[in-house]
């Protein structure tokens, strides 16, 4: 029975891991680009860590059925050649921003308004001398600068670690194989976006009144009690080195969600998502001399499951295909004034971050109470899903694109007061006049402002027809973290002591971790552990 229970809870963490090895639409794990979010890996979330030395030590107690382990673990990543692409657009590694100039004239036909002979440095042209029109960061200089990220962080982590024998507790054969156990992660993370470039881009990007998504050159730093995790599971364990450990609980955060005012803010535990856990824990032994041999090679295979419950937090979208749109302006109908897209496109949002997946495995080769150990493990999680579910109702008919000038102000085309039958672009009173729209705009350019064309004969009339945004317009891709696979290989060697009433352990591990793709970070670090039971 026991056998057949861990066989049926191994394929459910395999069907686990089977969806978290895809994206939504279920294609095969890919690189991400133009996101505002990434899900970053718990330096505590390591099975392999976790069940170093403790998988011999923390399960197999004396009288009071009591075991402990403190640990220390340390961490820092190292360049990902594709990360940039996930905060940048059309998995470019660099963008540049180039300011435009004003057409010199307009022409109206029967599509509406088009520049009579576009130049690329204007600011209604679409250019492939830039990626952003340096009017939406209220940089007009024409002059192009260019910019790229590097993500980087680093964390550190003490973890406490209790295990209690339940037949300890109420005194009953049936509780023999039954324990209870809790885990308190105390982490450290320090994160960096990197932000690289020409100072003008720099200075275009950070000197915006952007209440969200901002770009930031310093370094952000967050120390919590990440959370609680309290575990109920049995154990079959023989003195032929034979180990079946099933465990099921709960994660409980004890941090904030993230504020999302700064691309890439550190992010301490499990972003405040309640959480179910699942393990399963397999060693055999493999290689034996004989019977009473104190030297063994055992085989194991671990696996660990968090399914996070949804919450809701403030996420920042884009519009469909429109890339960095929310740095765009956008014109407010309601107060007749341009505002940045980020402090309206940051939207309350259920956030569904489904399961994170651990499985490590390799060799261990035992001594005594000493062991040494050679592994692999390999993390992963599935992308998230986010729906914007605003606070107050949405009107669909008060923020649109705005049209603007040279400036960045909002404006309008009109006939040019100098020569018959020629338009140009002129700033509008904002008292007298309403502001209009250019839905068809991107990061790149400025579009004609949005109207209706009529024609009697040879003769055209535009007619001003302002287009709003409505939540369906959101692009819930880009707010959402992107699935990720890593792979790691570790090696660890611990010392032990076995008494007649208590035991002890220390074990000291490295490792290295590479990412399969964009949405994680390649680490390498190591960690430092003691641990006791009686």
């Amino acid at each position: 029975m026991k056998y057949k229970n861990s066989l049926i809870l191994l394929c459910l963490m395999y069907s686990h891991y089977a969806r978290t090895n895809s994206s939504p639409d279920g294609s095969i794990i890919t690189e991400h680009t133009n996101k505002t979010f990434m899900l970053t890996r718990n330096i505590f979330n390591s099975i392999g860590m976790q069940q170093a030395s403790w998988y011999d030590f923390g399960y197999k107690p004396h009288q009071l059925g009591s075991a402990l382990q403190i640990s220390m673990t340390y961490g820092q990543s190292f360049e990902n050649k594709t990360s940039p692409e996930y905060f940048l657009f059309d998995h470019k590694k660099e963008l540049s921003i180039k300011g435009g100039t004003n057409p010199s004239e307009f022409t109206l036909t029967a599509r509406g308004w088009s520049p009579k002979n576009p130049m690329q440095d204007e600011i209604t042209t679409k250019s492939f001398n830039r990626d952003i029109l340096g009017q939406w960061f209220d940089a007009p200089e024409v002059i192009e600068s260019t910019f790229t990220v590097k993500p980087f962080q680093r964390q550190a982590s003490g973890v406490i670690e209790f295990n209690q024998d339940l037949k300890e507790i109420v005194g009953s054969p049936a509780a023999d194989l039954w324990y209870l156990g809790i885990k308190l992660p105390i982490t450290y993370v320090s994160n960096e976006l990197g932000l690289q470039g020409d100072q003008r881009a720099i200075d275009a990007l950070t000197n915006n009144n952007f209440s969200y998504a901002n770009f930031s050159q310093c370094e952000m730093n967050l120390i919590r009690l990440s959370n609680i995790q309290l575990t109920m599971g049995t154990k079959y364990l023989n003195d032929r080195d034979t180990h079946i450990i099933t465990g099921f609980g709960v994660s409980i955060p004890f941090v904030e969600q993230n504020s999302n005012i700064y691309l890439f803010e550190p992010l301490n535990g499990y972003n405040a998502h309640f959480g179910l856990t699942s393990l399963a824990l397999f060693q055999f032994p493999v290689l034996r001399k004989h019977a009473n041999s104190h030297s063994r090679v055992c085989f194991f295979l671990e696996f660990e499951n968090n399914f996070l419950a949804r919450n809701h937090q403030y996420r920042t979208y884009d519009l469909v295909d429109k890339p960095y749109s929310r740095y765009m302006k956008l014109l407010d109908r309601k107060t007749n004034s341009v505002l940045p897209a980020t402090n309206v496109l940051t939207i309350r949002s259920r956030v569904e971050p489904f399961n994170i997946f651990d499985m490590a495995t390799g060799f261990r080769f035992k001594y005594g109470a000493s062991t040494g150990e050679i592994g692999y493990e390999l993390w992963a999680h599935s992308s998230e899903v986010v729906t914007p579910e605003p606070e107050l109702p949405w009107d669909d008919n008060r923020y649109g694109i705005a049209f603007i000038d040279q400036d960045g102000d909002l404006a309008k085309v009109i006939e040019n007061p100098m020569m018959a039958n020629q338009y140009i672009i002129e700033k509008i009173d904002t008292n007298t006049e309403t502001g209009r729209t250019a839905s068809n705009s991107t990061i790149n350019f400025v579009a004609p402002p949005d109207g209706e064309v009529t024609c009697c004969g040879t003769t055209f009339t535009f007619a001003p027809r302002n287009k709003y945004i409505s939540l369906h317009d959101l692009d819930i891709i880009s707010a959402g973290a992107g699935s990720a696979i890593t792979h790691r290989a570790y090696a660890t060697i611990g010392v032990g002591q076995k008494g007649k009433t208590r035991d002890f352990f220390a074990n000291i591990g490295l490792y290295i971790e590479a990412s399969q793709n964009n949405a994680a970070l390649s680490f390498w670090g190591g960690w430092a552990k003691m641990g006791i039971n009686f």
